[in-house]
């Protein structure tokens, strides 16, 4: 597939150039409204039916929503942050648009009806999981030319494309599409598995994405489901090579979590080696096809990584986020081969279980494995797609030499003939700035204040920018202003990765970073910007942070031993346990954002440290490298220091890093009033002894 962009943090990947470079050679390529999720997905509401004639239900189902489990939370502020810088990323390499002005709020519609027109033509298959009379010796290998229904659904026949082309078979009264190398067994998992075993296969990279059980699903009866327990019955390890690599899909529930690292794993004798996430988003704006609400569906899955051996010479990442725009049909996951390509040997040999769709050089097995290889999902390419493919580049570049464009935005839409993303969102921009030159404005108000000029008081100055010519977050905004309209702006910023902390203000009334903070796209609502609350302001958006540090200075912000230590004779070791106890809090990347957003730092900053700051000394005491926990306690044992704090939990909620200082502050109380202490170091005990 298409890796678009790739960081530390994750990747962003463009599925739909993927399958255009699959199946360009059979003449076929995906149709592109599968992949236009235009805006986040969304519940029809009883007030929409009733505006569109529909039948009013007589009594409402009652819908109970169970909160996401506590140990989802550890990992769902990863995924919402640091997705959201990869996908600020996309942005700027042309992936994502800023087309708010054109979008059709129709809630996905072209894209929903295409996917419901497919599933109903669908034949009915059986379930890919319910175990057959494993009366079966041996797989026989056919051609794929000579597959019959009756024969592939109910015997276990391994069907293979020897060719270097496609071929297009007919199957149960449709037409699919079999790439060059493929393999498909279109039987029972369970009896396939086990007669590969009986046959000693090795796979180096096996993919599992097995139908698991959800209330959803349950109630639309879909497809159905397996219970977790039955796949503990495949024998993954006797499959996997001892580099391989096994990925198993999975949804966001916790307690499904839970249950393959702890139980699955150890029955399928394999090691727990890293938790990837799928972020779906929507296709123009980068925004998640779903809320991050913690009583809700979340907008991202699992992919769990295991391995024999966790020590083998490949290093996989623990945590990977990759981005990408999910297709309209139900379960369709994006390949993972590619991504996974670098850790793997040269021509590695695939598997894929539960499998929905077919690969080259890949074994897919399961009931459902030719359900996205389906004719109805392709339209076929015409010699006539490369002369307006031609003519769509000479618009553009005519347009960036004179200003000047041929096409505009809805007949590209008509023509949806550019197989490359990045230059269909060029020429949709073209498009955009073709009839209208003001549609994608946006008011800011900034807060200005000079301090050269003191007999003036601080107003709000308002700027026009075109967000069709604007990268996505606030940030980005204030550059453009900077730069084009305003040169006395004044604002602090770095990184602009939401590491520094030196773009914190309060943007429309909440404390946050401007690099990270999207720009809303509703035109007709202006974005309020100001300084951070309740600090001496130098200029503009430039709050005074002198205090603040000092407050940071007086909590001794360094590891503090009895004996004489000098660096670079010897480690301070840490357990994993010890070690975990800094999560959450060595993070704190000191913007200010809470402890500006806290009451109690507004009416006592010269005495109460503020919520980022007893973070930050928590995160010192706590630490078992460190000997003046007693010292530490006793300096801040007063009214003011630490008990000012009164649980509002503002600090926890603006905390642009997904941190909990409330909690900090509130092991602090517990340490100050003995209701627990800290816990004796177990590593460098155990390394004295030794």
């Amino acid at each position: 597939m298409s890796i678009v962009f790739s960081n530390d943090s994750g990747y962003i990947i463009d599925e739909l150039q993927f399958y255009d470079e699959l199946y360009a050679d059979a003449k076929y390529r995906y149709k592109r409204d599968l992949f236009f999720i235009n805006e986040p997905f969304l519940m029809q509401t009883e007030f929409e039916k009733l505006e569109r004639g529909g039948k009013r239900r007589v009594k409402a189902r009652k819908h109970v929503h169970k909160a996401v489990f506590s140990t989802c939370n550890e990992y769902i502020e990863h995924v919402k942050t640091f997705g959201s810088l990869i996908i600020s990323s996309g942005f700027h390499c042309g992936f994502f648009l800023h087309l708010s002005t054109l979008t059709v709020k129709d809630n996905n519609a072209n894209a929903r009806s295409i996917a419901t027109a497919y599933v109903k033509s669908l034949p009915t298959l059986p379930p890919s999981f319910k175990c057959i009379d494993a009366c079966f010796t041996d797989i026989r290998r056919v051609e794929v030319k000579e597959l019959k229904f009756d024969e592939a659904v109910f015997y276990p026949i391994l069907y293979y494309n020897e060719n270097e082309h496609f071929a297009s078979i007919s199957y149960a009264n449709q037409l699919y599409i079999i790439p060059p190398k493929a393999q498909f067994i279109t039987g029972d998992v369970f009896t396939s598995v086990k007669l590969l075993n009986e046959a000693n296969e090795k796979f180096d990279f096996i993919v599992i994405d097995p139908p698991w059980s959800n209330r959803g699903v349950r109630r639309k009866r879909c497809y159905e489901t397996i219970d977790e327990s039955e796949l503990c019955k495949l024998t993954i390890d006797s499959l996997l090579s001892d580099n391989g690599i096994v990925v198993l899909w999975m949804t966001n529930n916790d307690r499904l979590l839970k249950f393959a690292k702890n139980v699955l794993l150890n029955q399928w004798n394999l090691q727990f080696i890293g938790l990837w996430h799928w972020l779906k988003v929507v296709t123009r704006y980068g925004e998640f096809v779903r809320p991050f609400w913690h009583d809700y569906k979340l907008p991202f899955e699992n992919i769990l990584l295991a391995t024999k051996n966790k020590n083998s010479s490949f290093d996989i990442p623990v945590k990977r986020i990759l981005v990408a725009v999910p297709n309209a049909v139900a379960s369709h996951k994006p390949p993972l081969f590619k991504v996974f390509a670098s850790y793997l040997k040269t021509n590695p040999k695939c598997l894929e279980l539960f499998a929905r769709n077919l690969f080259p050089n890949t074994l897919s097995i399961g009931y459902q494995c030719l359900a996205f290889q389906n004719e109805l999902l392709f339209e076929k390419l015409h010699v006539g797609t490369l002369w307006l493919v031609l003519m769509c580049f000479l618009s553009m570049i005519l347009f960036r030499v004179i200003g000047l464009s041929f096409i505009d935005f809805a007949m590209i839409r008509t023509l949806n003939v550019v197989s490359v993303p990045k230059y269909y969102n060029t020429l949709c921009l073209m498009g955009a700035r073709y009839g209208s030159t003001t549609a994608g404005m946006k008011q800011f108000q900034i807060y200005r204040y000079d301090p050269e000029k003191p007999n003036s008081k601080p107003y709000l100055q308002t700027y026009n920018v075109d967000l069709l010519n604007c990268g996505p977050m606030i940030l980005d905004a204030l550059i453009k202003i900077k730069n084009e309209q305003d040169a006395t702006l004044t604002f602090r910023r770095s990184c602009r990765e939401g590491i520094c902390g030196s773009c914190a203000m309060n943007i429309d009334g909440e404390n946050t970073l401007a690099c990270i903070c999207k720009i809303d796209t509703n035109l007709n609502k202006p974005a309020k910007i100001y300084p951070l609350p309740h600090m001496y302001v130098i200029k503009d958006l430039v709050p005074d942070m002198n205090l603040f540090y000092q407050q940071y200075r007086s909590i001794d912000p360094w590891l503090k031993r009895k004996e004489k230590y000098v660096y670079g004779e010897k480690q301070l070791f840490q357990t994993p346990e010890e070690r975990s106890r800094l999560d959450g809090l060595y993070e704190c990347i000191l913007c200010a954002c809470c402890s500006t957003s806290c009451p109690s730092y507004w009416w006592n900053q010269d005495k109460y440290l503020g919520p980022a700051i007893l973070l930050q000394a928590y995160r010192w005491m706590i630490d078992s490298r460190d000997h003046f926990c007693k010292e530490r306690l006793e300096k801040i044992h007063d009214a003011f220091s630490a008990f000012r704090c009164h649980t509002i939990l503002n600090c926890t909620k603006a905390c642009p890093k997904g941190l909990d200082p409330a909690k900090a502050i509130a092991k602090i109380k517990m340490l100050l009033t003995g209701l627990s202490s800290k816990p004796d170091p177990v590593a460098e005990s155990s390394k004295a002894n030794a």
